[in-house]
């Protein structure tokens, strides 16, 4: 089945700064990326544990970057964001760690090194109790669509008992690398020669979706 916006999501998001919708994907689809993550994630750390080597999964599994960029979901996200063309900006998986890497509240747009950001699509993989919080996390099986100025209490978040979640942030086609200190990745960038001030390159965060009408 197709999923379409509707003018009430639509309208939810732009005043609310999130939405949660279920069926966005497939919960055989969030199995997958779990076992996927976790894959990639070893391959890099010989674990499972590792907060900084979760940056950018889907530079190294395919098969993930297949899913997670799919063109029919793209067009939803892009609509729901309003901002065509959309690019890839990163990934970010994060599992229940104490104590917290992010110590405060920041919005994504506030964090990242990349700026600016268009959204965030948030794949809640595991957790054992729900979040004691304002914060709109997910239920199982269901996708949050997070505008980027939208506060995230990460100390809360990474004490979740048993969380493993992946976060896909999205960024419009003149976003910049910009020094962020807040940033514990500012400077992985570096290695496929950015330096601070430049414009993403659609040979290292792709381009996904050009015009709304693009199917």
């Amino acid at each position: 089945m197709r999923l379409v916006l509707t003018d009430d999501q639509k309208e939810f998001f732009q005043k609310n700064r999130f939405i949660e919708i279920e069926g966005l994907l497939p919960l055989e689809k969030i199995a997958q990326i779990e076992k996927l993550s976790d894959l990639t994630l070893v391959k890099r750390t010989g674990s499972e544990n590792s907060f900084l080597q979760g940056y950018d999964l889907w530079r190294d599994n395919k098969e993930l970057k297949e899913i997670l960029y799919k063109r029919s979901l793209i067009k939803i996200i892009a609509e729901l964001f309003n901002t065509f063309p959309l690019r890839i900006a990163f990934d970010q998986y994060i599992k229940a760690t104490s104590p917290s890497p992010i110590q405060t509240t920041w919005a994504l747009e506030e964090l990242s090194c990349i700026k600016p950001l268009a959204g965030s699509m948030w794949i809640p993989l595991s957790f054992s109790k729900p979040l004691k919080s304002h914060f709109p996390f997910p239920q199982k099986g269901n996708i949050l669509l997070l505008a980027p100025d939208y506060p995230i209490p990460w100390p809360s978040l990474f004490g979740l008992e048993g969380l493993k979640l992946l976060i896909v942030s999205f960024a419009p086609e003149k976003a910049l690398y910009q020094q962020e200190i807040r940033d514990p990745h500012q400077h992985v960038l570096k290695k496929w020669g950015y330096v601070f001030g430049d414009s993403l390159s659609n040979q290292h965060h792709p381009l996904l979706i050009i015009h709304r009408d693009s199917c």
